[in-house]
């Protein structure tokens, strides 16, 4: 079953404080603020939502959404959310305007990747939006995260190309960023390819 090799590794993550994350990214503020005009009303499926951060900023907005993870865990007690696999969407096709996929995609063997993004086509609208990160092959901190925090989870970091090769055959359009920082007190830098990618 897709991501079941993740499945204790994250298990194990949920339960630490740090895994608490409650500010959206602020990545995901600018871009709803500036589209806002283009979806004035989108139905986001936030996959991989973890506690809700990005549900919670969305449903501020007024954004109609609906959460999905594949931990039971961080769910709980939480309204609009689904515990699924990224690799079988419990949705009709077509029914998102946006799926927003904060860290998830570096997290899937290489044989998962094209299942989860045919599924992601799959549920999006015509001309709907797919916006996510995928980790960076600059980026130093997530191995020792891996090491220290999600010993035995599948991670993979992604060059520029390899990430857009890996979206070119289901998503013609691909609008590019990249986000880079150290955080405060630490030597590694988190790197991430940002891409939203159009059906």
């Amino acid at each position: 079953m897709c991501q079941l090799h993740n499945h204790k590794a994250w298990r194990l993550h949920y339960t630490k404080t740090k895994a608490r994350l409650v500010y959206p990214d602020e990545t995901v503020v600018r871009y709803f603020s500036k589209y806002r005009s283009y979806f004035p009303k989108p139905l986001v499926l936030d996959l991989g939502c973890g506690f809700g951060r990005h549900l919670d900023f969305l449903r501020g907005e007024e954004i109609p959404c609906v959460g999905l993870d594949y931990a039971f865990e961080p769910l709980i007690g939480r309204q609009n959310v689904i515990q699924a696999t990224a690799c079988s969407l419990p949705f009709r096709d077509a029914v998102f305007d946006v799926v927003l996929s904060w860290g998830v995609i570096h997290y899937l063997k290489e044989e998962e990747v094209s299942v989860f993004l045919r599924e992601v086509h799959r549920v999006l609208k015509k001309k709907g939006v797919f916006l996510l990160t995928v980790r960076s092959d600059v980026d130093t901190h997530l191995q020792k995260t891996v090491e220290k925090d999600l010993a035995g989870a599948c991670v993979t970091t992604y060059s520029r190309k390899e990430a857009e090769k890996t979206l070119r055959p289901l998503f013609a359009t691909l609008r590019y960023g990249f986000l880079l920082r150290m955080p405060l007190g630490e030597e590694e830098v988190v790197a991430h390819h940002v891409f939203e990618a159009i059906k």
